[in-house]
């Protein structure tokens, strides 16, 4: 059994259409959790109604704002009746295929998660981006083609380097894998652009397990104005790359990535981030980084002025 969670935060104009992908599925075992984190453009009235229907088993109504996606998940998952969860995002849409080609999958014992090829689509579901694009950055891209892999590889050779699963709601969980992740004790609420990105590399650090990937575009990843996906101002773009810094620095154990990550990529990280620590955002980066950590990462002077200033002037 599936248990498909549906959180929502003012995607009242989506959830009608979100809601029509995953109940036409081919495969029918599952049931819809609906969490709507106290939205207010009139998404409740219309989750009320969609709770009547037969498969939706439970909906819940956050009377605040809970400030984290990661929250919801957690109160998804708690529950969550089926071992298998897939986080179904409220303005996302899916092929009527997705858990009939994922859920077999899950007959390796060894299976920790699965997920599909995206396409990207804008408010009006128009198809701007194939996600193959995504990954032609790497010497093989492996994503053009189904495959399975174990997660330790995956990690060191893919993950590590990029975000290379894009977008939760292209994945399918073994509940008891993605419980484990969000049960460390990692800040995961200050996580605003990569918290996703944590949660796979934790779930993938782990020996004799394995992930699995199919080619199709069986999942539509929405860009909607104003969502946590748009990444072009600067302040967006300062919080991504603190975040960046603080999975791949302070979080390298939980993650597994002991080894030396990429020279070229981690002088790109540091000069932006060096960069912004000059400018009008300094102190937004500072504090941004001292959400990260709840073991010492606050003291963002000791990286900053100690490793970037010795290490970053005089280069060219």
């Amino acid at each position: 059994m599936v248990s498909i969670i549906i959180p929502n935060f003012n995607h009242c104009r989506f959830i009608h259409e979100r809601l029509n992908s995953i109940l036409n599925q081919s495969y029918q075992d599952f049931e819809v959790i609906l969490l709507d984190d106290a939205s207010t453009d009139g998404s409740q009235d219309v989750l009320k109604e969609l709770s009547k229907h037969p498969k939706v088993s439970q909906v819940i109504f956050n009377t605040e704002n809970s400030g984290s996606p990661f929250a919801q998940w957690m109160l998804g998952i708690k529950r969550a009746k089926g071992n298998l969860i897939w986080i179904a995002e409220s303005d996302d849409r899916s092929e009527k295929s997705f858990l009939d080609e994922l859920v077999p999958l899950f007959e390796n014992p060894k299976l920790s998660l699965a997920y599909a090829q995206s396409f990207d689509i804008d408010e009006t579901g128009h198809i701007f981006l194939d996600r193959i694009e995504y990954t032609s950055s790497f010497k093989e891209n492996i994503w053009t083609h189904d495959f399975t892999m174990d997660t330790i590889s995956f990690s060191n050779d893919f993950l590590m380097k990029k975000n290379v699963i894009p977008n939760v709601s292209a994945v399918l969980f073994r509940k008891e894998e993605l419980l484990r992740a969000l049960s460390m004790p990692i800040p995961f609420k200050a996580f605003r652009k990569c918290g996703d990105w944590l949660v796979y590399a934790i779930i993938c650090n782990q020996s004799d397990r394995e992930i699995s990937f199919i080619s199709k575009h069986l999942n539509h990843f929405r860009h909607s104005h104003g969502n946590t996906r748009e990444n072009d101002s600067e302040p967006q773009r300062i919080i991504r790359l603190a975040e960046e810094w603080a999975i791949r620095v302070e979080y390298k154990q939980e993650v597994g990535w002991r080894a030396q990550w990429s020279k070229d990529m981690q002088r790109i990280l540091e000069r932006e981030l060096y960069k912004f620590s000059q400018g009008t955002h300094r102190k937004m980066l500072k504090e941004k980084i001292k959400s990260l950590s709840n073991r010492g990462l606050a003291n963002f002077y000791i990286f900053c002025f100690r490793e970037l200033l010795r290490g970053l002037i005089g280069r060219k």
